[in-house]
């Protein structure tokens, strides 16, 4: 399959391995941005920044703005038949489901191959369809466009959905283990034993990005959806929060005067600018007990707009300054 064939709905979301590939390999993807862009290319992928509903889900509002430029096309007379939409995003469980049963009658093949997750490392890499020529076809893209030797698996979407949620939870799950193993060894006053305690287990702390927590608050709701027990992602959750209670506390026993600032190493979920709520509420804490707060991140984030909003709610107590910067005072392990 030629990359003629191929069009991106969302280009400016496409994961940074992908964007890595393309460039090495000086490859022309082309951006699905009309009819006549769907008329020229066999196979579309989707993808799209992940966000929630206020009613905890992933929003979906642009994932269903193609189904209708394909309904649109078929309805047009535009020819369809037998080509592949490929969803590459985070998605609700069910949502696949949902949209094949839309498109199918169109002859149009779908199915869910969530390659933005940077959970999912090649050479292993599931599609959520159980049609034996779509996994063929997603196989040989992956094999002869993308990747070298990844072992496509096919399950039904459903199963690829709830896996794309699960491996964010995981992830949170055992990054909460090692930082109550940290804990317990604060309390008990032998904090700096933890890195040689550490070296001792099988796992060590992983990158928690924005899209891993939203993962885990939906795979939450699905779990209380379909009335299961030991919601798991609810209690991450709920640990979470715990512990950012438990690292305030233990800044404030520690009786550090007000005339010592207090910096966070960044207020945004990493390779964010989306503010970290729990991160957030402790500064709201710390400035309302008259600390001085020093935020370093990135400089597109001290260039947005949310350092203004936070100035305008908390006041001049808090300062932003680039990451990196030298700047004196308690630092808080967040």
């Amino acid at each position: 399959m030629s990359m003629s064939q191929i069009a991106v709905w969302g280009i400016d979301y496409l994961p940074k391995i992908l964007v890595d590939i393309v460039g090495e390999k000086g490859l022309k993807i082309d951006s699905v941005e009309s009819e006549e862009t769907v008329k020229n290319h066999d196979v579309i992928f989707f993808f799209q920044e992940s966000n929630l509903t206020t009613e905890g889900l992933f929003d979906t509002t642009k994932l269903y703005e193609m189904v209708e430029m394909w309904g649109y096309c078929f309805e047009n007379g535009i020819s369809v038949e037998n080509k592949t939409f490929i969803l590459c995003c985070d998605l609700n469980p069910g949502d696949t489901k949902k949209i094949h049963e839309i498109l199918n009658p169109m002859n149009i093949n779908v199915c869910y191959l969530p390659i933005h997750n940077t959970n999912l490392i090649p050479p292993r890499i599931p599609v959520g369809t159980l049609n034996p020529v779509v996994v063929s076809q997603v196989s040989d893209l992956l094999n002869k466009t993308f990747f070298q030797s990844v072992h496509v698996f096919s399950m039904t979407s459903l199963s690829v959905e709830i896996l794309n949620l699960g491996l964010s939870q995981s992830k949170l799950s055992k990054n909460l283990s090692l930082i109550n193993y940290r804990n317990t060894l604060i309390q008990s006053s032998i904090s700096e034993e933890y890195s040689i305690f550490e070296s001792f287990l099988d796992y060590k702390p992983q990158i928690e990005y924005k899209e891993d927590i939203l993962r885990n608050e939906v795979l939450s709701k699905f779990i209380d959806l379909q009335r299961l027990p030991n919601n798991v992602s609810q209690r991450v959750m709920e640990e979470r929060q715990k512990n950012t209670e438990f690292v305030v506390q233990t800044f404030l026993k520690s009786e550090t005067p007000k005339s010592t600032r207090v910096i966070l190493d960044g207020l945004c979920y990493s390779n964010s600018v989306l503010v970290d709520y729990n991160k957030y509420q402790v500064v709201k804490e710390l400035v309302g007990l008259g600390y001085e707060i020093i935020v370093l991140e990135t400089e597109n984030f001290i260039r947005g707009k949310t350092p203004l909003e936070i100035l305008n709610d908390l006041g001049q107590t808090v300062k932003f300054y680039k990451k990196g910067s030298e700047v004196q005072g308690y630092v808080l392990p967040l």
